[in-house]
């Protein structure tokens, strides 16, 4: 092995454990609250617990769209994932209904596409801001993201349940840009510090990363709930997948736009073996979970955090 040339990766620009880790993380926990029943499907003209219609989207004021063409709903992050195993399966968001009439995506006066992480519906071209637009669709009761998708200059808003605030007037709590506004409870995924111990006499180490689940929510019951559900996967292995492989091939999870491409893979489609069209990469132990003390931060906002370590064995240092 040359004195001058690092070991362990081919180049410093490709994903490393760190970030593998991070991704994985984030996909594990987003499937998994998917998949126990994390969402709630909204039909059509469905009243919120204090009015208002769950299903009616707004036009958003967005520079990268002429005014009229980026339509939202009152809560981001829908679900896009299938195969749910769940009796009630998440609303497949089909269409759009404007003034009452449906249209498909392809369409040719209203076609459009869906950004599922923002709760977006944008059309091909701008329709009058006073139409009615109404979307069936499911959006997921737990945003997990990066902890470094959440800096400080994000807007955290309260009260996103409550479509009857104000959504369509486009104040309060609703006059922050969706890709500004961070909707609660969220799960933020922190890899932290990493120790090293020898594998076997040939080589290669394990690996132990230690990851902080940040989760805030605006009640004590929601974020111990979340809490005891990651905390309960203390002692277990998972499968990673290959974001590097991922890259290579040019596949990535969502579309730029944040919709579905004929490429997009469930988390159980991503760790599969590659004969079967996966992406599996390494086993991941999770061990040594602890579960802090929760803590209000403010008059609205309660924190909690679960600190796990990983264990992946790298077997080229």
């Amino acid at each position: 092995m040359s004195h001058s040339i690092f070991k362990g990766f081919s180049s410093i620009t490709n994903p490393l454990l760190g970030e593998q880790l991070s991704n994985n993380m984030q996909e594990w926990l987003d499937w998994n609250f998917v998949n126990t029943g994390g969402y709630v499907n909204i039909s059509l003209s469905e009243s919120g617990t204090y009015g208002g219609d769950k299903s009616r989207l707004r036009p958003v004021r967005d520079r990268r769209y002429d005014n009229g063409q980026v339509w939202e709903g009152y809560r981001s992050n829908w679900v896009w994932q299938s195969g749910i195993n769940q009796d009630d399966q998440p609303t497949q968001v089909s269409g759009v209904y404007v003034d009452g009439t449906f249209y498909t995506p392809s369409d040719a006066t209203y076609g459009h596409h869906v950004n599922y992480p923002l709760g977006r519906i944008v059309f091909n071209s701008n329709i009058p801001t006073t139409s009615t637009v109404q979307c069936e669709h499911s959006p997921k009761f737990v945003k997990v993201v990066d902890v470094d998708d959440v800096p400080f200059f994000k807007n955290v808003q309260l009260k996103s349940w409550r479509v009857d605030l104000d959504f369509l007037k486009t104040s309060g709590n609703w006059s922050v840009l969706g890709d500004t506004r961070v909707q609660l409870p969220l799960v933020g995924v922190d890899v932290q510090g990493r120790t090293y111990s020898p594998y076997a006499i040939g080589g290669g180490q394990w690996a132990e990363s230690d990851i902080t689940f940040h989760i805030v929510g605006e009640d004590q019951w929601s974020v111990g709930q979340i809490a005891d559900a990651i905390s309960y996967q203390n002692d277990r292995n998972i499968y990673l997948y290959d974001v590097n492989r991922m890259k290579n091939d040019d596949i990535s999870i969502l579309d730029i736009n944040g919709s579905i491409t004929a490429d997009t893979k469930t988390y159980p489609a991503l760790v599969a073996e590659s004969g079967n069209g996966g992406y599996r990469y390494k086993k991941c132990y999770l061990d040594d979970t602890e579960a802090l003390n929760g803590r209000w931060v403010t008059p609205h906002i309660y924190m909690q955090e679960v600190n796990f370590t990983t264990e992946v064995i790298l077997g080229n240092i």
